[in-house]
C-alpha cells in the first residue's frame, strides 16, 4: 500500500510539474529524482512579472513522504510551513538555506520540495514541486591484501574493494608506521600524514583499488604499521577502514659450533739406544744399551 502511495504521488508531481512549466516560479536545486545528502539549501529561478502578476516574495515547502511530516524551519511537525526564500529581482534567482540539514534526514528516504511564488495581488501562482532521495552513508570499504594481525614481510602493493551507489569517486591509502608514527610517502618515512590515491579499475559504483608502491621488505624495520583506507562517493560521504600488520625480525639460522676432538693421549716409547749404568757385583758397573724391543 505504501509503494502504492508513492507512485501515486510521483504520478501526480510529474503532472504538476509539467503544467509548472508556465508557471513564474521553478526549482533547479535540488535536481528532480537526485540523490542527496542534505538539503539544507535549495535554489531556482522565478518571473518577476508586473503589475498585479508581478513576484514579491518566493515560499518552500519540505515534505517528508515516509509520514506526510512538514519541516517548519528547525523540525519536523504536521502544522503547513510555507518560509520565505531570498530573492535577487535582478538575476531572477531565489535561494533558501533553512531546510532540514542532514541529522534530520533518513538513509534511503524520499523528500519533497515545493516552491511558490506570491504575487503582488496577494493570490499564490502555481506551485513547483521536486522530489529527492537521501544517501548519507559512506562507501562500503574494504582492505583485501591483508587481515587484521597478520606477519607480513612487504607491503608493496595493498587492494582492496569499495562499493557506493551514489559511485565511488575517490580512495586514498595511508601506511603508518606505529613506532614513530610516521607515514609512506612513496620512498621514505616522513612525518605528519600522508594519503596516496590508489588506481581505481571497474565501474563507478563498484571498483577495485590499488597501491603499488607500498614499502618494500628493505623499508620495513620490525614492529607494527596500521593500513589505512579512505573512500567518497559522488555527494562526498566518507568511508574509512583499516588493519595492523606485524614485520617480525627474519629468522636466523643457527651457526653450528665445531667439535674439537681431545687430544690423543701420548703412548709412552722405550729410551731406545739409551745407556743403562747397572751395578755389578763388586762394586762394579755394567753397561746396557737398549734394544728396540726395550731388552737390554
Amino acid at each position: 500500500m505504501k509503494r502504492i502511495s508513492l507512485l501515486l504521488l510521483f504520478a501526480v508531481l510529474n503532472l504538476s510539474s509539467a503544467r509548472a512549466q508556465d508557471a513564474p516560479v521553478s526549482i533547479v536545486s535540488p535536481s528532480r529524482g537526485a540523490l542527496v545528502n542534505d538539503l539544507h539549501r535549495a535554489s531556482g529561478t522565478f518571473e518577476r512579472g508586473s503589475g498585479a502578476s508581478s513576484v514579491v516574495r518566493i515560499e518552500v515547502l519540505y515534505k517528508r513522504a515516509a509520514d506526510g511530516a512538514l519541516w517548519n524551519g528547525a523540525s519536523w511537525g504536521r502544522a503547513l510551513s510555507w518560509l520565505p526564500a531570498q530573492l535577487s529581482f535582478s538575476a531572477g534567482r531565489w535561494s533558501f538555506s533553512g531546510g532540514p540539514p542532514q541529522s534530520t534526514l533518513s538513509e534511503g528516504a524520499f523528500y519533497f520540495l515545493y516552491a511558490r511564488a506570491i504575487p503582488s495581488a496577494g493570490k499564490p501562482s502555481f506551485i513547483a514541486n521536486s522530489f529527492v532521495r537521501v544517501d548519507v552513508t559512506g562507501p562500503s570499504l574494504s582492505i583485501a591484501t591483508f587481515a587484521d594481525g597478520a606477519v607480513v614481510f612487504s607491503l608493496r602493493t595493498i587492494g582492496g574493494t569499495a562499493y557506493d551507489k551514489a559511485d565511488v569517486r575517490d580512495t586514498q591509502v595511508g601506511i603508518r608506521r606505529e613506532a614513530d608514527a610516521k607515514f609512506w610517502n612513496g620512498t621514505s618515512w616522513i612525518a605528519g600524514v600522508q594519503l596516496r590515491g590508489a588506481e581505481q579499475v571497474g565501474s563507478i559504483q563498484s571498483v577495485k583499488w590499488q597501491l603499488s608502491d607500498g614499502p618494500g621488505a628493505s623499508a620495513l624495520a620490525p614492529g607494527e604499521y596500521t593500513i589505512l583506507a579512505y573512500a567518497a562517493d559522488a555527494l562526498n560521504n566518507r568511508a574509512t577502514a583499516f588493519v595492523t600488520v606485524r614485520v617480525s625480525p627474519p629468522a636466523t639460522t643457527p651457526t653450528a659450533t665445531p667439535t674439537v676432538a681431545p687430544a690423543p693421549t701420548p703412548t709412552a716409547t722405550p729410551d731406545v739406544g739409551k745407556i743403562v749404568f747397572v751395578s755389578g757385583r763388586n762394586g762394579g758397573l755394567n753397561v746396557h744399551i737398549l734394544s728396540p724391543d726395550g731388552t737390554g
